[in-house]
C-alpha cells in the first residue's frame, strides 16, 4: 500500500463519520479503498452515504496550475454496474480537460466575444 498524502493522513486520524451501514468508518479500511481507487483511477461507493445510491467518478485530467476537479454520477443501486459508468465518465472528463485547455487563456469562458454590431433592423426599439 502506498503511503497516502499528509491531508488524508490527518482527516483519517479524526473519528470517521458513519452515514449509513456501508459507509467505511475504520481508517485502515479507508486507507486501502483509496490505495484502490489510485489504481483503478476512478472511485466507487456503494450505498455508503445513501442507501440505495451508489456511485463512479472519474478525475478531469487538468493543466498544473488548475483546481483538482472530478466528473461522477449517482445511481440506484438495484443491479448497477459502475465499472461499465467508468470509461464514458473519462470520456466525458476528457471533453471538459480539452474545453479547459482551449479556453485557459480566455478570462470570461463561454461568453460571446467580438459579437458584430446589431443592425438597425435587429436592433430593440427602445
Amino acid at each position: 500500500m502506498r503511503r497516502a498524502p499528509a491531508v488524508i493522513e490527518a482527516y483519517c486520524q479524526r473519528p470517521l463519520p458513519r452515514y449509513t451501514r456501508h459507509t467505511i468508518s475504520e481508517r485502515g479500511t479507508l486507507l486501502r479503498e483509496l490505495d484502490a481507487t489510485t489504481g483503478r483511477v476512478y472511485a466507487l461507493t456503494n450505498e455508503e452515504m445513501t442507501l440505495v445510491s451508489c456511485s463512479v467518478a472519474v478525475p478531469v485530467p487538468r493543466p498544473v496550475a488548475t483546481p483538482a476537479v472530478s466528473l461522477g454520477v449517482v445511481v440506484h443501486s438495484v443491479r448497477a454496474d459502475l465499472p461499465r459508468l467508468a470509461p464514458r465518465l473519462s470520456t466525458a472528463a476528457e471533453g471538459i480537460a480539452s474545453k479547459l485547455r482551449e479556453t485557459a487563456d480566455d478570462p470570461a469562458p463561454g461568453f460571446l466575444h467580438n459579437m458584430p454590431a446589431l443592425s438597425a433592423r435587429t436592433r430593440p426599439r427602445g
